[in-house]
């Protein structure tokens, strides 16, 4: 059985994942991320067990399969954010393309 203290902070969060989403799209676009994260560690038994005295704990095949997914996600994170750097790299090379353009249109 869950302690009450754990579904009263689920709550929250559900409370402060409404407000990012309300906020803008990107954050619409990260809680729904979120939320399918959460769906699908509990469609793969991912989540904690409750003891009767409500204190958690994770099977030796929950903590495996949890490192090997979190793994994972590190990997595609990192894969990610290396797309967007590079991205922002070609943005500032044009940047400085239209700095130089409207340099050249100021002294001419």
């Amino acid at each position: 059985m869950r302690p009450q203290s754990d579904i009263d902070d689920e709550a929250e969060s559900e409370r402060q994942l409404d407000r990012v989403a309300a906020s803008c799209k990107a954050g619409a676009d990260i809680v729904e991320a979120i939320r399918q994260s959460r769906k699908a560690c509990e469609a793969a038994g991912l989540n904690a067990t409750f003891a009767e005295d409500g204190v958690a704990y994770f099977s030796p095949w929950q903590t495996a399969k949890t490192i090997r997914h979190a793994r994972e996600d590190a990997a595609a994170t990192l894969m990610v954010q290396l797309a967007v750097l590079r991205r922002l790299d070609r943005l500032r090379n044009l940047a400085w393309v239209a700095i130089a353009l409207l340099a050249y249109l100021i002294l001419r």
